[in-house]
C-alpha cells in the first residue's frame, strides 16, 4: 500500500510539473468555481451537502447492492443480487446504511465544498507570480483534489460504518456502530481504509470540482433581428 501511495504521488507531481510547462487555456471562474461578493459564505457548503444527501438516498439500493456484489463469491449479476437482497431481507434491506450514508455526504460534501476556494487560493499563491491572475487549470485540478481527499480523510469512519452495515453487520443505532468499531480498533480502527479511500476521492474530486468550477470565456450573444411592428407603414405597390 505504501509502495502504491509513493507512485501516486510521484505520477501526480509528474503531471502537475508537465501541466505548469505546457500553455494553459484561458478559463474564467463560472457560478461554480469563484463566489459572488454578495453570496453568504455558506450557501455553497450547505447546497452541496443537501444535494448529495438527495443524491445518495435515491442511489443507495444501488450502493447495497454493488457491497453485496463485492463480498459474495459467486455474483449474480447486478439485478440478480438485488432481487436476492429483496427475498431475503424485504426492499427496505436496500436502504440499508441509510444514516451513516447520509451523515457521510451532509459532512463530506460540505467540508470539500467550503476548502475548496481557500485550497485553491493557496495553490494560486504558492505557483503563481501574478496575485490577479486567474487560476489555471492545473491549479484546480490540484485544489479539487487535496479538497477531496481531505474531505474524505475527515468524515472516513462514516464511510467505514456504512459499508459494514451495508455488508450484512447489525447494530443497534449508527452510535453503537461507531462504539463496536472504536472497542475492536480503537481510534485508528475508525479510518481503516482511509488511504485508498483518499486517493480515489482525490482522482474524482480532481476532474469533478475542477470542470465545475472552469468555463471558456462566454462569447457575445449574437444581435438580435428586429421584428417589423405593427406600426410600420406599409410598402406601396411596385409600380405596373
Amino acid at each position: 500500500m505504501r509502495t502504491m501511495s509513493f507512485r501516486v504521488a510521484v505520477l501526480l507531481l509528474a503531471a502537475s510539473a508537465n501541466a505548469r510547462s505546457l500553455p494553459q487555456p484561458t478559463l474564467t471562474a463560472s457560478a461554480g468555481g469563484a463566489a459572488r461578493k454578495d453570496e453568504h459564505p455558506l450557501i455553497r457548503p450547505v447546497s452541496g451537502g443537501l444535494a448529495s444527501c438527495t443524491a445518495e438516498i435515491c442511489t443507495l439500493p444501488i450502493d447495497r447492492t454493488k457491497v453485496m456484489m463485492q463480498i459474495a463469491t459467486d455474483s449474480k449479476g447486478l439485478v440478480g443480487t438485488m432481487r436476492n437482497v429483496i427475498e431475503k431481507e424485504g426492499a427496505g434491506a436496500l436502504f440499508k446504511g441509510a444514516k451513516p450514508a447520509l451523515l457521510r455526504q451532509a459532512s463530506y460534501q460540505s467540508i470539500k465544498m467550503a476548502l475548496y476556494e481557500p485550497i485553491r487560493d493557496a495553490v494560486m499563491r504558492a505557483t503563481s507570480d501574478d496575485p490577479n491572475a486567474d487560476p489555471t487549470l492545473w491549479q484546480m485540478i490540484l485544489a479539487g483534489g487535496i479538497a477531496g481527499a481531505v474531505g474524505t480523510f475527515l468524515t472516513s469512519p462514516t464511510d467505514l460504518v456504512k459499508v459494514r452495515m451495508q455488508s450484512g453487520a447489525s447494530y443497534d443505532s449508527v452510535s453503537a456502530a461507531f462504539a463496536d468499531v472504536y472497542k475492536d480498533g480503537g481510534l485508528t480502527g475508525l479510518w481503516a481504509g482511509w488511504v485508498p479511500n483518499c486517493q480515489r476521492s482525490f482522482i474524482v474530486n480532481a476532474a469533478e470540482l475542477a470542470t465545475c468550477a472552469a468555463r471558456p470565456p462566454a462569447r457575445p450573444a449574437p444581435p438580435r433581428r428586429r421584428r417589423p411592428t405593427t406600426d410600420s407603414p406599409a410598402r406601396a405597390p411596385p409600380d405596373a
